[in-house]
């Protein structure tokens, strides 16, 4: 039984996480096997240190703090394709699931923690596309488990030794190796409330040198800072930092926010009745709740810790344990609700390449549309990925560009035509190429669709306009009439 409720859920992850690749519709992994690639060909100093990809802003200083996965990346990809790399991705997703599982289960067998991750499913899953984020959904599930058999007595002391070593890993990979830290103190802390403040003397020493161990990074002590000064630069919105109460049209929005109910009825509880329940991970859990609330991604972080401590605080206010049979009744709801969730996104299931998804890359290259291109925030990675040549006008690294240059040129421009002419003299745009759009971005299209300065060559989902000038002529007169 056990055995089997481990394989249906793992099995769930898995299909709800395995999604096609898409350079078009995700912003990362286009640039990411591009950094990968020029890092090991030479070119580690201006991808390490600056706005390489950018025609724009390239003297702007940038802080990479996913390089050492972008080699990965592009390692895995070389050695096992692009199916392959994805085939990974997705394992060591599921690596972490099992992890926090595996966890739950020693606190209250895999009844209940079954159920819960049966139905949290969609929210559980990874998120569309291959995200560095990765790393740290790993390696934080890793810190849970050491400090966890720690502070259980499963483990011994000098397991927290480890910690360094993977925060150091960890700050070389995903700006989220500032959790490493967070919920190491959060132990701490737990140590006082759970009357075992002696113990602090060999907890003390691999705490301090795990937080100032992030600093070993190609910026140093600038890297360190940046998961608390990342977004002070942003000069656009972002919608996966917006607040939660925003973004109730996203599908996992309903799940997250159930999962915050539970969770919080857990801690009252936990509380109410002082309970002595893993307050390390009970703190931490509130803390990444609240962030939650404020900061719509951090739910990636939440949802799997939060599982884990509702079945801690489950322990802590009653020794029963749900039967392990519940499991298959919060599988049957789950995989309904799963397919609900799976059959919305059908079409895009796999793990190789989407097909079509380099039509637009094959056109522009037969065709030799050359000149400065205007891409939209999304777009860059598609032409980072297609083109590594090829500079663009923005890429979806907020942090890499100034925030009077996206506000006064880049939104100014998509939102004021006049704004628009000034860019276009400025930069000598000739190509306009969008490969997804929101509905700002779709009126600007439709504003340079009836602008009689350019001419639409190609359509669909990904719609590219030239200037109508003498070496774009040809081009025009054998597709311009068509896509009109």
């Amino acid at each position: 039984m056990r055995k089997i409720g481990f394989i249906l859920l793992l099995a769930g992850f898995a299909l709800l996480s395995a999604h096609q690749i898409s350079f078009h519709a995700s912003s990362d992994i286009g640039r990411l096997l591009t950094e990968g690639q020029l890092i090991l060909g030479g070119k580690a100093d201006q991808i390490l240190h600056t706005n390489y990809f950018s025609y724009t802003e390239p003297t702007a200083p940038f802080i990479n703090h996913h390089w050492l996965t972008a080699v990965l990346f592009f390692l895995l990809s070389q050695g096992l394709g692009l199916a392959g790399l994805n085939a990974v991705y997705v394992g060591l997703g599921a690596l972490a699931f099992w992890i926090y599982l595996r966890e739950a289960e020693r606190e209250v067998g895999l009844g209940l923690p079954g159920v819960l991750a049966a139905l949290a499913l969609p929210m559980l899953a990874l998120r569309n596309g291959l995200r560095p984020e990765i790393a740290s959904v790993v390696l934080l599930a890793v810190f849970v488990a050491i400090l966890r058999g720690v502070r259980s007595r499963r483990m011994g002391t000098a397991w927290l030794w480890v910690l360094p070593a993977v925060e150091l890993l960890w700050a070389n990979l995903h700006p989220g190796f500032a959790l490493g830290p967070v919920i190491f103190g959060c132990y701490l802390i737990g140590l006082f409330l759970e009357d075992r403040a002696s113990e602090l003397k060999t907890w003390l020493a691999p705490f301090l040198v795990t937080s100032i161990s992030g600093i070993a990074n190609p910026n140093g002590l600038a890297g360190w800072l940046l998961p608390a000064t990342v977004a002070n630069n942003y000069g656009m919105p972002v919608q996966e930092n917006e607040a939660l109460f925003k973004l109730q049209s996203f599908s996992t929005t309903v799940f997250i926010e159930i999962a915050l109910v539970a969770f919080a009825i857990s801690a009252f509880l936990a509380l109410r009745k002082r309970a002595r329940t893993d307050w390390g991970l009970l703190l931490f859990a509130m803390g990444t709740g609240l962030a939650t609330l404020l900061f719509f991604r951090i739910y990636v972080f939440f949802g799997s810790v939060a599982l884990l401590s509702i079945c801690a605080n489950w322990r802590a206010c009653t020794k029963e344990r749900l039967p392990s049979s519940m499991v298959w009744i919060g599988g049957i709801i789950g995989a309904l609700v799963s397919m609900t969730m799976l059959s919305a996104s059908w079409a895009s299931f796999g793990l190789d390449e989407r097909i079509g998804d380099g039509d637009l890359a094959g056109f522009l290259r037969i065709n030799k549309v050359d000149g400065r291109i205007f891409n939209n925030y999304q777009s860059g990675g598609y032409y980072i990925h297609h083109f590594p040549g090829r500079k663009v006008f923005i890429d979806s690294r907020p942090e890499a560009y100034t925030a009077s240059f996206l506000q006064n040129e880049y939104l100014k421009a998509l939102a004021d035509d006049g704004a628009w002419r000034i860019l276009v003299a400025k930069y000598d745009l000739r190509v306009i190429g969008f490969t997804q759009f929101n509905s700002n971005e779709g009126e600007f299209l439709v504003r340079r669709f009836r602008d009689p300065d350019w001419a639409p060559v190609f359509l669909g989902a990904t719609p590219v306009l030239v200037r109508r000038l003498p070496e774009y002529q040809a081009l025009i007169d054998k597709y311009a009439p068509r896509a009109r």
